[in-house]
């Protein structure tokens, strides 16, 4: 004997969410599935492009700090990739990974944060600038140095901030798509339910 049970007397638990992005700030022209796949795309070369600059400085010398680095960059890279090819197969499985590991990425910019606040407050770096800049044929002022080294430690924090918005979005449209799935197989049960019957 099969029992029919009424999903409306079921109590649903609520779970604890933020609310759902609809639009993507940095792409709001686009679609989210659309501007969700840009920017895991452009993130995606961003956390490439780090892994490489890491591996060169492995030539001169390799501590554990870059190791860890290295990891944690290739670990986010293997997620965001998943994440990339779950979003435009709908698969929920292969985009869960970012939403256990992202984390993982937030602390390797930690340290560079930290280096660039570190190299902009102090002396440190003035004379390689200067040398670089004057290699091109060009002067700079130490004003326009500690100007040059606020830059960097703005772009590393628009970073983060970038990264944690993408998150969160990323996160929300995961959870947009599990709910479709899971309102989908509601659905295929009463249809199954009313066969049945």
């Amino acid at each position: 004997m099969v029992t029919v049970i009424d999903k409306s007397k079921v109590k649903k638990e609520k779970k604890f969410s933020l609310p759902i992005v609809n639009k993507f700030i940095c792409c709001c022209c686009m679609p989210l599935k659309s501007a969700i796949g840009l920017c895991t795309t452009l993130i995606l070369v961003l956390f490439f492009l780090r892994m490489v600059n890491i591996i060169k400085l492995f030539e001169k010398g390799v501590d554990i700090l870059s190791i860890l680095k290295f990891l944690a960059y290739l670990i986010t890279c293997i997620c965001l990739l998943l994440y990339l090819i779950g979003s435009f197969k709908k698969n929920v499985k292969l985009m869960k990974p970012l939403k256990y590991f992202w984390i993982v990425s937030i602390i390797a910019m930690i340290p560079s944060l930290y280096n660039r606040y570190i190299i902009s407050t102090t002396d440190i770096m003035d004379d390689n600038i200067k040398s670089i800049f004057k290699e091109q044929g060009e002067q700079i002022t130490d004003k326009e140095i500690k100007l040059f080294k606020m830059a960097l430690v703005l772009f590393e924090l628009a970073c983060v901030i970038f990264i944690l918005y993408y998150y969160y979005a990323a996160c929300s449209y995961l959870y947009t798509l599990e709910e479709e799935q899971r309102e989908q197989e509601e659905r295929r049960e009463m249809e199954e339910n009313k066969f049945i019957k």
